[in-house]
């Protein structure tokens, strides 16, 4: 599962936040969909 499906299917903002905090606690890695260009500078 993905992180945009998760939220997706959250119906408000609060049940976003709540999947944040609940990945955060698990120490659940969030990966990119496309890795960095070597051209582009960091944010």
């Amino acid at each position: 599962m993905t992180y945009l499906e998760l939220a997706q299917g959250c119906r408000s903002k609060d049940e976003l936040q709540r999947l944040k905090r609940g990945l955060a606690q698990r120490d659940s890695d969030v990966l990119p969909l496309t890795p960095p260009s070597p051209n582009r500078p960091l944010p």
